[in-house]
């Protein structure tokens, strides 16, 4: 089961760009994971865009497709690793994508992106890109 970063969950499953994910067993219920960070991010862009009910319902149906990888002690353990080694390298990286990496890292998961220089400095990482 990949794990999507959030702006390519949502490029696929909001419609907000013409670019989907490959078709495939990423395409079936619960095969497509996501990290707990992008499901608040999700419900933040519903406050910000002020999405009205049946917005909020659609993103919902999606979300049935994800499966939501949960946090523990040992991802954050994982952030804080990816998060500073990234700054030893005098690469910092975004405390979002520290946490999306350090969640594919954790579960052992490769990771879809479209933003792969987010990531160049998240040794050990493998990237999928459409």
């Amino acid at each position: 089961m990949p794990l999507s970063s959030t702006q390519t969950w949502c490029r696929c499953f909001l419609k907000e760009t013409h670019w989907r994910l490959p078709t495939g067993p990423t395409s079936q219920a619960g095969l497509l994971g996501i990290s707990f960070l992008t499901l608040a991010e999700l419900d933040r862009r519903s406050l910000d865009r002020t999405w009205g009910h049946g917005r909020k319902l659609e993103l919902a149906q999606h979300l049935t497709r994800s499966t939501v990888l949960p946090v523990s002690r040992e991802l954050c353990a994982k952030w804080a690793e990816v998060a500073f080694s990234a700054k030893r390298k005098g690469r910092p990286i975004q405390t979002a994508d520290a946490w999306i990496a350090a969640s594919a890292l954790h579960y052992q998961v490769p990771l879809i992106t479209n933003n792969r220089n987010d990531y160049s400095s998240v040794d050990g990482l493998a990237l999928l890109s459409a």
